[in-house]
């Protein structure tokens, strides 16, 4: 992890979303606790630059407690699937004054409205923020009307990348690369580059606790095999959130995945808090 300074300490500290504040308290203990140390080793060896008037024993007793206060913080971030360096990565969010010209996502699972469609925001990705529709944007839609799990020719693509872009446009967008790695590791059908897309397995997995559950059951991008045998067969999600796999040619609900350009575009005027926590 690397130490973010202190101005994007007192941002995070600063923040209205629950993720945002956890990760300034982790990272204003670290940050106090490694100055600490490192003035305990400098006093051991005699470089310490000036004379405390702390005996050596009180330094050492406040370090301890301060690790030990560390160690909770990172067990709780791995109960609630935080990554505290990860979250160094997402924009500061804007002062309440600005919120309403400038209301740009700023945690994952926060809720952001655009173009009269509200999404939610996942995370950092491929240099853009990674969002998805909250609601599917079709209800009923086969993965691929021919019944093939190969996202690079099905027709949910096509329809994603050609109707519906053309409903939204794609000037705030950037293109994602998404990895069509199946579920069981076959590589067959390399990588597929669009403007609209669905979330891999592996993404779904990274982001779930952000991903609120469907009243249908939705598709994934990831084919669950690429072997002739299982080839019309993808991964969704069912309306509690598990995972499973499901024919392509069936018609099932599409939540669709989007990056935005965050140098070029302002999220709605409305920001929809998800608060994780207290």
């Amino acid at each position: 992890m690397r130490t973010p300074t202190i101005e994007r300490i007192t941002e995070l500290l600063k923040g209205r979303s629950y993720t945002e504040r956890a990760a300034g308290e982790y990272w204003l203990v670290k940050t106090k606790y490694e100055r600490l140390h490192r003035m305990i080793i400098k006093r051991e060896a005699g470089t310490l630059d000036f004379e405390p008037d702390c005996p050596m024993e009180q330094w050492k007793a406040q370090a301890a407690a301060m690790g030990g206060y560390l160690y909770q913080l990172e067990i709780k971030a791995e109960y609630e699937d935080m990554d505290f360096d990860d979250l160094l990565t997402i924009p500061p969010c804007p002062a309440e004054d600005d919120a309403a010209e400038q209301a740009i996502p700023c945690a994952p699972g926060e809720r952001f409205t655009w173009k009269g469609r509200t999404y939610v925001a996942l995370g950092m990705e491929q240099g853009g923020m990674l969002a998805i529709t909250e609601k599917p944007v079709f209800e009923e839609e086969p993965f691929d009307e021919d019944g093939s799990n190969d996202w690079r020719k099905s027709s949910l693509r096509h329809k994603l990348n050609g109707m519906f872009l053309d409903e939204i446009g794609k000037e705030s967008l950037l293109p994602f690369t998404s990895d069509l790695t199946s579920d069981d590791g076959l590589k067959d059908y390399g990588t597929a580059e669009d403007y609209v897309f669905l979330l891999s397995a592996d993404l779904y997995r990274k982001y779930r606790p952000y991903i609120p559950n469907q009243e249908t059951w939705w598709w994934l991008i990831t084919p669950w095999s690429t072997h002739p045998a299982y080839a019309y067969y993808v991964r969704g999600s069912l309306t509690d959130g598990s995972l499973h796999y499901i024919y392509a040619s069936r018609a099932h609900g599409v939540v669709a995945g989007l990056l935005f350009n965050p140098e070029s575009i302002q999220l709605g005027k409305e920001v929809l808090r998800q608060q994780h926590g207290a």
